[in-house]
């Protein structure tokens, strides 16, 4: 595993007082654990932009010197006061949002009596049961991080001890609806597929079971009302998608997205719904093109000429016009007349056919 080895026990224990005292004799874990989390938000704080540069995790000694971390280190800060109470925890991740450009993210869960752990944000959120503590942010894939004993990456250490080889589980299912989703494929050269969401510009890779033959994958146990693509990793470390994206709908049905060249069509888009830099802008509609793995124009440039900030309350809705459209796809809107990276790019939009209307994620 890669958590510091440092005396920390003793130290919190020690300063456990005051918890213990607001506490009192409170046995709920999911409450102790708000107790502890609110006494955190009042010394430390998230800084992830000033310390991105830092390699590694911080230690407390280092925790207590910047009174702030990234998400990992605000996890173990309250990680172990949680600990050193006997409250059990674990570490749980998803690498990468179903609907942002900004990556991923880590927390922490609290091990109910009822044995269900509750997920909890340190620094921010408490836990609640029966309840996601993302605000607005939405899972794909979640795993937990265990430790197991594995000869093959470990050798023993003069003492005869093994020693424990950090690994994960798939605990979708636990938070959310899930379903098997199985796609089409094109000419992979035999590489492994995987489960893509559109996380920057391109597609970011999940790991998820997976049935795989010639012409086929099937992706089971993934979050439902999410945006995929099967994709494989290419020598770069870029990945290639394999098939068409797909929406895995709320009744686990897949749309699979096939860009009609020969239909074209004109989009209404809410004009609350955009982002506020694109206010003036030459905005131009890009798809998914698969054969290409690129983002490629459609349809023609058009001028913003609303502010999506002065008009996010008006009614009723105002909406941008795109005609002569490609149809069947997924499209995103940019300033044509910038360069796009993982951020300007924006998050998608498709034709939901259950819903049938435009819906961004």
């Amino acid at each position: 595993g890669n958590e510091h080895l440092q005396k920390w026990r003793k130290q919190f224990f020690e300063n456990s007082q005051l918890i213990f005292d607001k506490i009192k004799n409170n046995n709920d874990h999911i409450e102790i654990a708000g107790i502890i989390n609110d006494s955190m938000k009042h010394k430390y704080r998230y800084i992830h932009d000033a310390i991105k540069y830092f390699p590694g995790q911080f230690t407390v000694e280092e925790m207590n010197a910047t009174l702030g971390g990234r998400c990992e280190d605000l996890n173990m800060i309250v990680g172990y006061w949680l600990r050193a109470i006997g409250i059990p925890t674990a570490l749980e991740f998803t690498p990468y949002w179903a609907n942002s450009n900004y990556g991923g993210h880590s927390w922490l869960s609290i091990l109910d009596t009822t044995g269900k752990f509750v997920p909890m944000n340190p620094g921010y959120d408490n836990p609640v049961r029966d309840s996601l503590p993302f605000k607005g942010a939405h899972l794909a894939k979640a795993y937990r991080l265990f430790y197991r004993l594995n000869d093959t990456f470990y050798n023993k250490d003069s003492s005869g001890i093994k020693l424990p080889e950090r690994a994960y589980q798939d605990i979708t299912s636990e938070y959310l609806p899930v379903a098997n989703a199985k796609v089409s494929i094109i000419k992979h050269d035999n590489k492994s597929i995987y489960l893509g969401v559109l996380n920057g510009t391109n597609w970011k890779p999940l790991i998820t079971e997976t049935i795989q033959n010639k012409v086929s994958v099937t992706f089971k146990n993934i979050a439902r009302e999410v945006l995929y693509a099967p994709i494989v990793i290419q020598q770069d470390n870029q990945s290639q998608t394999v098939g068409n994206p797909f929406f895995l709908n709320s009744k686990g049905v897949v749309q699979e997205f096939t860009p009609n060249n020969k239909k074209l069509i004109s989009i209404y888009v809410d004009v609350s719904n955009l982002r506020a830099v694109l206010f003036e802008k030459n905005c131009q509609v890009v798809y998914w093109n698969n054969e290409t793995n690129e983002w490629e124009p459609t349809g023609n440039p058009e001028i913003l000429k609303y502010d999506p900030l002065k008009i996010r309350h008006t009614q009723p809705k105002i909406y941008f016009k795109f005609p002569n459209v490609i149809s069947d796809a997924v499209y995103r809107i940019i300033d044509a007349n910038q360069v796009p990276d993982n951020f300007s790019y924006g998050r998608p939009f498709i034709l939901n056919n259950e819903l049938n209307k435009l819906l961004d994620y």
